[in-house]
């Protein structure tokens, strides 16, 4: 059923669209540019309520089947997420090694990190600074 709407949707839509674009002006305009030829395929009138009628009638099935789309639950459409488990939660990352509790009156080492070793062997390490 819903295919079906939206084929009939789709085509209202063409005709529509043709249909309109088809329908002759309001003004002579068209006489100004060399178009003043009168088309008498359909007589003087005919013309336009052929063309009146069908835009009306496609108008018509536009809205009415944009009104059946519109309402909530008419068809069985889920979402695209559905039936889709969440992820499951995560830990938080413990650190590597547990920091060390500060004993009472001592004081904090400045760094944690180990001296640097040198790069070629035979350089000397830096000097440290011993406060």
């Amino acid at each position: 059923m819903y295919y079906f709407l939206l084929t009939i949707y789709i085509l209202s839509c063409v005709v529509l669209i043709l249909f309109v674009l088809l329908q002759p002006g309001k003004s002579d305009a068209a006489a100004v540019f060399g178009g003043g030829a009168n088309s008498s395929a359909f007589g003087p009138r005919g013309t336009q309520t052929v063309l009146a009628k069908v835009t009306i009638t496609a108008a018509i099935i536009f809205f009415l089947t944009a009104f059946l789309f519109s309402i909530p639950g008419l068809f069985d459409q889920g979402s695209v997420a559905e039936g889709v488990a969440p992820a499951p939660a995560t830990a938080p990352a413990q650190p590597a090694t547990p920091p060390v509790p500060a004993e009472q009156g001592a004081q904090p080492a400045e760094s944690q990190t180990p001296p640097a070793q040198p790069d070629k062997p035979g350089e000397s390490q830096p000097k440290q600074d011993n406060k």
